[in-house]
């Protein structure tokens, strides 16, 4: 179960997805409840399928009480169902040479697999199994959530992804995209299984659901597969609270005893949505995306002050983040 951290589908893709706008090779279905959302293309000369289940929900969609629930709910959709346990799900998928996974980002969550075409109607049925009928037993969430609290300490434990928690706490101030997305130490602490289980009810609906599956696929085969396996509540979703105040200048310290000074200098970007954003990522890529770019070069191969130096952009619902990091003695 990874992060979105270094997950490498591409936030283009993700808004192509949530917009439902297929490409010219895709089919794209906006089904009635109780099926989601369904998009796939069709690449016939593959022998293999990739499968995901996408879901409009992530860190930013909660409260400061409930801060890395989402994040635990991805972690805790594997540790069984009312048919299956969690050594039953992972030995079904070894079984069929699968690669089965999740993360959870700012914005969305996703579950998904690739396998064998032939094994379509399996993977359906064990993906909605663990959407549908997971468990979340006392006995799996206080396991799971000592997993989690490790987690947390292992990120507090790298200095570069501290500094770029603090950028983004500082860069949104109090709203929901301010906090990491796995959580607080106190709040995951807090959380009991009578709360998860009940902000489950209302985390999946088919007005937030993506099914994308791309490769050796009919899409009329996959509708009536997803039809039998699936049943999503058409939910009532509460609506995101917006970026609506821009930031301001802000200079954070935090002092640790390590080796290095990791430094983190951005601003707010572009949302997911702007035509700007692909000039952007192509402005980005050459100040500091690559081993020629202007950063790099002046940085570490003309000067040797850092190791590591990048500039990278987010892209979000409504906002974005542009920022340079760097780390030096």
């Amino acid at each position: 179960m990874g992060s979105a951290v270094n997950n490498p589908v591409t936030s283009e893709y993700i808004s192509t997805l949530f917009a439902f706008n297929a490409t010219a090779n895709a089919t794209a279905v906006v089904s009635l409840p109780p099926l989601p959302n369904v998009v796939s293309e069709n690449i016939p000369h593959f022998r293999s399928i990739s499968l995901g289940f996408w879901i409009a929900r992530g860190s930013r969609d909660e409260l400061k009480n409930e801060g890395g629930i989402t994040h635990l709910i991805e972690h805790l959709l594997f540790k069984g169902t009312k048919k299956r346990n969690a050594k039953d799900i992972a030995k079904e998928f070894d079984e069929i040479g699968a690669e089965f996974n999740a993360f959870t980002s700012k914005e969305y969550f996703c579950l998904y697999s690739k396998f064998l075409d032939e094994h379509l109607t399996k993977v359906l049925d064990i993906l909605s199994d663990m959407i549908m009928n997971s468990r979340f037993s006392n006995k799996d969430v206080n396991l799971e959530k000592n997993v989690v609290l490790e987690e947390i300490k292992s990120r507090n434990d790298n200095p570069h992804l501290i500094v770029t928690d603090l950028f983004y706490s500082s860069l949104f101030s109090d709203h929901p995209l301010s906090r990491p997305v796995l959580g607080f130490h106190s709040v995951v602490k807090s959380l009991t299984r009578d709360y998860i289980s009940n902000y489950y009810k209302n985390f999946i609906s088919s007005n937030n659901t993506v099914i994308a599956s791309v490769g050796n696929i009919k899409h009329s085969f996959l509708l009536s597969e997803i039809n039998k396996y699936l049943k999503i509540p058409a939910n009532l979703i509460q609506k995101r609270k917006k970026i609506t105040t821009e930031p301001r200048k802000k200079i954070v310290l935090k002092k640790r005893d390590i080796e290095q000074t990791n430094i983190c200098y951005g601003t707010t970007g572009l949302d997911r949505n702007n035509e700007d954003r692909f000039i952007l990522s192509v402005l980005l890529n050459i100040l500091g995306g690559s081993m020629s770019s202007r950063l790099f070069q002046e940085i570490r191969e003309k000067r040797g002050l850092a190791y590591s130096v990048y500039s990278y952009h987010s892209e979000f619902m409504d906002t974005g983040s542009i920022y340079i990091y760097a780390g030096t003695s």
